[in-house]
């Protein structure tokens, strides 16, 4: 607060600024090319600098002021600290999601593709590979479904089986994509069409990245509101006295 020097501005501003500039400049790497993709990761790099220099910069100062008072006084401050902590872990987060939802849906693709049997075909870095059509009888419901062989640099990742389900009280059947899943993004195929008798199959291809970190920065905010809300319980006295030794020591410190 107050009027702030040249190099007080420097020092609290061109951190978080290198921080935008530097995340912005990795989604163009990465291929982002929507400007307010850019610009939504260029204020989050800003943001997450600042986050997370406030989430450790003041537990570490702590522990430096409090090595000359005492192992009591340094436990206190760390719990004194604790919800702040906690706070930012869910702000953290917070900035996780709004950059995962950004860059997942402007950088969402959808190939539609028509395979027959043993076919091989290449989208968004995958090799696609109809492995055949298959079909299974339950009580509730018929269902056909396709099976299709993921493979990624020559190597085999994932088997995906979308189906089309014909149930009993629906006239029309019903289809269940199937997804192959990674931190870097989610690969979707959904059946549009699929013939038994030619072992054909016409299916849509969706690849959106970032997705599981949504579910991830999601859980990451109750971890942190659980955590903020935790009693101090027995010790709560110290966390919020230190001990005379502590204050002694750090008043002789400071002198």
């Amino acid at each position: 607060w107050g009027r702030a020097t040249r190099e007080q501005m420097k020092r609290a501003l061109l951190p978080p600024i290198a921080g935008g500039v530097v995340l912005a400049l990795l989604g163009y790497v990465a291929g982002v090319r929507a400007p307010w993709t850019l610009l939504t990761l260029a204020f989050g790099g800003y943001a997450a600098q600042v986050t997370f220099a406030e989430m450790f910069l003041p537990t570490l100062q702590r522990m430096k002021r409090g090595e000359s008072a005492g192992s009591a006084f340094v436990d206190a401050q760390l719990r004194r600290g604790r919800r702040r902590f906690a706070s930012y872990v869910v702000h953290a987060a917070v900035l996780v999601a709004i950059i995962a939802i950004a860059v997942s849906s402007s950088m969402r693709q959808a190939t539609e593709m028509h395979f027959t049997k043993g076919q091989t075909q290449q989208v968004s870095g995958f090799d696609v590979t109809f492995l055949g059509v298959e079909q299974q009888s339950e009580p509730h419901r018929s269902s056909l479904i396709a099976r299709f062989g993921i493979a990624r640099n020559g190597k085999s990742v994932a088997t995906l089986a979308p189906r089309m389900s014909q149930y009993r009280t629906m006239r029309e059947p019903i289809g269940a994509p199937d997804v192959y899943t990674t931190l870097a993004g989610d690969f979707y195929i959904s059946l549009a069409n699929i013939d038994p008798v030619s072992q054909s199959a016409s299916i849509n291809v969706y690849t959106a990245p970032l997705v599981v970190w949504i579910w991830i920065s999601v859980i990451c905010m109750g971890l942190g509101g659980l955590a903020g809300l935790i009693p101090r319980g027995a010790t709560g006295a110290l966390a919020r006295r230190p001990t005379t030794e502590a204050v002694v020591a750090t008043q002789e410190q400071s002198a």
